[in-house]
């Protein structure tokens, strides 16, 4: 018997398990769910829903127990899919510093970054966290995440190769900071629901593997991070400033005092008398605590950035400014601060420490950067340590797994010990890579604002540069065959280039419809095949097939349109006589036997519902009859398509970031995960669910996400919930508040949602680099958020 396990989650009246043998037939149990959500295969026995026991096929059972767990709702694990091995990365948030280590959190990952030589820091341990966790102390044998929805995770770090998740402690709302002293931890959490509010909890942690609760105080905002000495707790409240809580008693927090900066109080660091604290776009504000219960400010500077986070040591304050890197202040006069010292040459600076005349600084771009800082007023760059950030694609040749990194470009892995993999070299480039492909110890990216660039990849310890090619467009697809390159250019088209000369690239030929943006290309045979969109009104989406057997003479052979396909395509896959591409809601399969006159034979919703911020497919691979595929909010999914004709899902696994890329070469699944990293995965049908099954329920606030990617260039996606039916409008603004684009100004019913913005004003005029607000109005609230374009 084969046993399938199911984690159950919410109003359950007893675990029950799905029972299935190896024959052709299987036998469903009866399974009570709590739920209130009426499904076609679920029938309803109020309070509970009742799944009656019958007998069917072995593939349409998989089908339907996938179809009714995602009926109800689920944040899932894993099905019919092994891990093999994880190179590990993210975008970093914090980072904390003890001894010759840099604890670091990052987006869905904790590192361990031994920094006793910073010139050859390297990673020698990670944990892959279940949120994007937000915030890290470290305390004695064990690190402390703040893991936003998924509350206090805590971590032994004895043996910083092998760091161990001891305990976990959920709060219903995001967890945003954390602090440790003594046996108690201090975690902050902004709630989900309407009206949003913060959270102070305090937890005894004198047995870290079992933390209890024991106190907690709501304050009016989203309490960013919080900082505790003697019996205060003083918590960075974003809009409502500073906060000053007596936790003498743990049980019962009381406010005694506050001071409303002017700014959005993001981080805080106390020393003796005064309150450093980083008020994003008002800077550095510094606040008099001597007496808590009137805090008064006796000084202030602005910088030309949003101040993230403050470490103090010594006379100096060091503020991350994000886009502006890293800002020293001399305070040893509080009334008077002054900018002694810049390090500018950083991207996006989330979160720093500074301690023994260094600066760790936790930063998008560039990872984990170690700043000498003996003289302040000249920090110098000592080292840096980064993994891939955002992966974009992934491609493997040999022992070798390559990945096109969105920040930091091409990152080259040895994959020879699966279960191991590590990292043997690098190429950055200054833009933004999104695809890549391999072909005799040479690597093909694409670049967003360079086009192509050719690397030697011969020694994969130092990758060099061979060739470049500066495409019209936007390059967002590569395929490489002989002597040519065929480039998806987005809005340029369609284009062939003579790659037999690397370092004198030439355009052989190209085709250009000016109504349509193309994706991605495969070359199979004597033909190209195309995945299209179209911007225009209605919004389409396009299988473009050409004829390359000529490749200075190129012609359209076939196409296929679909209208009113407002999320668009985005990948395809060529195999034998079948053409497979990602779509919005799933996979689409053509029968392209006849070039001329592509047949679509079938399509496979993957059933997961408008549910999140990016609902869409990014990328698929087929290899003997599975389909494997990106899913943006939800990870792998697995498709058996042995009939194109009736295919169905099998397999899955939910990565804890963006799945944006995948390759697939004798089983191994090579998966980029934006903000996770590089993820070797196997399907084997044996593996049992591992699925926690909990009740999606329709919003029950109005509420606008942050958009993603943030910084972006030129696309970024915005998501926004609706708890009912009404007349909305989404615009974006610019900083002196003119409209520049309405991106919808419709009737919703209640729902999740989310909507793109190509960087365009309501004329198609591309807009120039800077800080936007988007601003989600509805019949009941009205919500603003800022976005930076970078051209």
């Amino acid at each position: 018997m084969q046993k399938v396990a199911v984690k159950y989650h919410g109003y359950i009246t007893q675990p029950k398990d799905f029972t299935a043998n190896h024959c052709d037939s299987l036998v469903i149990p009866e399974v009570y769910i709590g739920a209130i959500l009426s499904k076609p295969c679920l029938r309803l026995s109020s309070p509970y829903f009742r799944l009656k026991g019958v007998a069917m096929p072995k593939r349409a059972f998989m089908a339907l127990v996938l179809i009714c767990l995602i009926a109800v709702g689920y944040a899932e694990e894993s099905w019919n899919v092994n891990t093999i091995g994880q190179f590990a990365g993210g975008l970093p948030a914090d980072v904390f510093v003890e001894g010759n280590y840099a604890y670091v959190a990052a987006t869905g990952l904790f590192s361990i970054v031994e920094i006793g030589d910073p010139d050859q820091a390297h990673q020698v341990g990670s944990f892959d966290t279940p949120g994007l966790a937000k915030r890290v102390h470290k305390a004695g044998d064990y690190a402390y995440l703040a893991d936003d929805r998924f509350g206090l995770s805590i971590i032994e770090v004895r043996d910083p190769e092998h760091p161990v998740e001891v305990a976990s402690y959920d709060t219903p709302g995001l967890a945003h900071g954390v602090f440790v002293a003594g046996d108690y931890a201090y975690l902050t959490e902004q709630s989900e629901a309407w009206p949003v509010a913060g959270m102070l909890h305090i937890l005894d942690i004198s047995d870290p593997a079992h933390p209890q609760p024991l106190g907690t105080f709501q304050t009016q905002g989203y309490a960013k991070q919080v900082y505790v000495t003697g019996t205060y707790a003083y918590i960075a409240d974003d809009y409502y400033g500073l906060r000053i809580i007596d936790v003498q008693d743990k049980t019962e927090p009381v406010e005694i005092g506050f001071y409303d900066t002017p700014g959005l109080a993001q981080d805080i660091q106390v020393v003796g008398d005064y309150a450093y604290i980083a008020d994003y776009y008002t800077g550095l504000r510094i606040v008099d605590i001597s007496d808590p219960a009137h805090p008064m400010e006796v000084g202030a500077f602005d910088t030309p950035g949003w101040i993230l986070s403050v470490s103090v040591e010594a006379n100096y304050a060091y503020l991350a400014d994000f886009a502006y890197g890293i800002r020293v202040i001399d305070i040893s006069d509080p009334t008077t601060p002054q900018e002694v010292g810049i390090y500018p040459a950083l991207e996006f600076a989330r979160g720093l420490h500074a301690v023994n005349q260094r600066v760790y600084v936790a930063d998008d771009f560039w990872g984990t950067q170690i700043l000498d800082v003996t003289d302040p007023t000249n920090p110098v760059d000592m080292g840096n340590f980064n993994t891939p950030s955002l992966a974009k694609a992934v491609t493997t040749l040999g022992d070798y797994a390559y990945v096109a990194d969105e920040f930091t470009g091409l990152r080259i892995i040895n994959v020879r010990d699966m279960a191991q993999p590590f990292e043997e070299g690098y190429f950055d480039v200054s833009s933004s890579t999104s695809d890549i492909y391999a072909i005799d110890q040479t690597v093909y990216m694409t670049d967003l604002g360079q086009g192509v660039h050719v690397v030697d990849v011969s020694n994969p310890e130092n990758p060099i540069e061979t060739g470049v090619y500066i495409s019209p467009g936007q390059a967002q697809g590569i395929f490489v065959e002989g002597d040519y390159a065929y480039i998806a250019d987005n809005y340029a088209g369609f284009r062939i280039l003579d790659v037999s000369d690397p370092a004198n690239i030439t355009e052989t030929s190209a085709y250009d419809d000016l109504y349509w943006d193309v994706w991605d290309v495969m070359v199979q045979g004597d033909y190209a095949y195309l995945v299209e969109q179209r911007t225009g009104f209605p919004p389409s989406s396009g299988l473009r097939i050409m004829d390359v057997s000529d490749p200075a003479n190129i012609s359209e052979a076939g196409f296929w349109e679909i209208e009113d396909d407002s999320q668009g395509s985005y990948s395809i896959f060529v195999e034998g006589q079948y053409a497979y591409v990602a779509n919005a809601t799933g996979l689409w399969i053509f029968d392209v036997s006849d070039p001329a006159q592509p047949v679509r034979t079938a399509t496979y919703d993957l059933a997961i519902g408008n549910y999140g911020c990016c609902n869409y497919d990014l990328a698929v691979h087929v290899e003997n009859g599975l389909a494997y595929m990106a899913h943006y909010d939800h990870g792998l999914r697995v498709v058996d398509v042995s009939d194109p004709t009736q295919p169905v899902e099998v397999g899955y696994y939910n990565t804890p970031g963006s799945a944006v890329g995948i390759f697939v070469n004798a089983g191994v699944v090579y998966f980029a995960d934006s903000g996770a990293g590089l993820y070797l995965f196997e399907y084997d049908e044996t593996v049992a669910v591992t699925t926690e099954i909990t009740a999606i329920q329709l919003p029950q606030t109005s509420r606008l996400y942050p958009n993603y990617p943030n910084p972006f260039n030129p696309n970024t996606t915005i998501g926004f919930d609706l708890p009912h039916a009404g007349q909305i409008q989404l615009s974006i603004y610019d900083l002196s508040g003119r409209l520049v684009r309405t991106l919808e100004n419709t009737w919703r019913e209640a729902g999740h949602y989310h909507q793109q913005w190509d960087g365009r004003d309501n004329l198609q005029r591309n807009v120039p680099s800077g800080t936007y607000f988007y601003r989600l109005e509805t019949p009941t609230n009205t919500e603003t958020r800022t976005m930076l374009l970078l051209r």
